[in-house]
């Protein structure tokens, strides 16, 4: 039986949803050879349907090396209507030979390779270098990507420390991008216009996700973090928090009581002070 060995840098990833139903190579390799045997290749693909509701769809293939002839294709996901994909026509099929990143029911995945040589299918927890967040912003096509870089996002009012973001800049646009969804919490609720940011240098060390990482520089991935072996506590984020310069106290203002000026009134109240509207000449 194949082994499906580890995943490189594994804090990237979580578990696929549960609508993932061949999560890797290894369990789509045992659903195949149940039907057409065990000498089968396994591979990734995305084929392009004749629908207008699911055009793409990541798929494996199973090749028969004896035929020469892919024998089988089954979807990674579950399928909302089986029955109706084996009537659609397939205007294409790629097969996947690298490392990618692709949106299923809006959810982030990867097809990432283990230390084995297989392919695992997980959601995507965290972006951790330039290149890769790059295409993943350009998934759509729309957004050309002028510059990206890592900083600490805060809550300018309070200086409360949210989380580290990549800051992504188009010709019209700016916006961020969570490093790691895990820190989404602390941004939910908070106003886009009470948030500041600053640019994290190279070799800065940062929580990402309750762990420490560095921000590095490597020609692979260009700007990167680096995951070290040390969790942050709470205690360690709200070290993080900037310290805001004490509120200015507000003028004095003095508040005159201006009112008729009436005997009465100065019996009631004898230290009140009167501005008499007729001034005496």
């Amino acid at each position: 039986m194949k082994e499906l060995g580890t995943l490189f840098r594994p804090e990237q990833y979580a578990l696929p949803d549960e609508g993932c139903v061949l999560e890797d190579s290894v369990v789509a390799h045992d659903f195949f050879a149940d039907y057409f045997g065990n000498d089968g290749l396994v591979f990734l693909g995305n084929i392009t349907l004749a629908s207008l509701k699911t055009r793409f769809l990541p798929v494996w293939l199973y090749f028969l090396p004896q035929t020469g002839k892919i024998t089988s294709i089954s979807p990674v996901f579950k399928m909302d209507n089986p029955d109706s994909f084996n009537d659609l026509r397939i205007f294409k099929t790629k097969v996947i030979d690298d490392e990618t990143y692709f949106y299923w029911n809006s959810r982030l995945h990867a097809a990432t390779f283990t230390s084995t040589g297989e392919i695992a299918i997980r959601s995507v927890r965290c972006i951790l270098n330039v290149k890769d967040m790059q295409f993943i912003a350009e998934l759509d096509g729309s957004a050309e990507i002028e510059d990206i870089y890592p900083v600490k996002l805060y809550q300018e009012s309070t200086g409360k420390f949210l989380g580290v973001c990549w800051a992504l800049e188009t010709e019209n646009a700016y916006w961020y991008e969570t490093v790691c969804s895990d820190d989404d919490q602390f941004m939910d609720k908070i106003d886009v216009h009470d948030t500041v940011s600053y640019p994290i240098n190279i070799g800065e060390r940062v929580i990402i996700g309750g762990d420490y990482f560095f921000c590095r520089y490597e020609k692979e991935f260009s700007t990167c973090f680096v995951k070290t072996n040390f969790k942050a506590s709470e205690k360690d984020r709200e070290r993080e928090n900037l310290i805001l310069p004490p509120k200015e106290p507000e003028p004095f203002v003095p508040r005159l009581k201006v009112v008729r000026c009436d005997k009465n009134v100065l019996k009631k109240d004898k230290e009140l002070r009167i501005i008499k509207f007729t001034p005496k000449l």
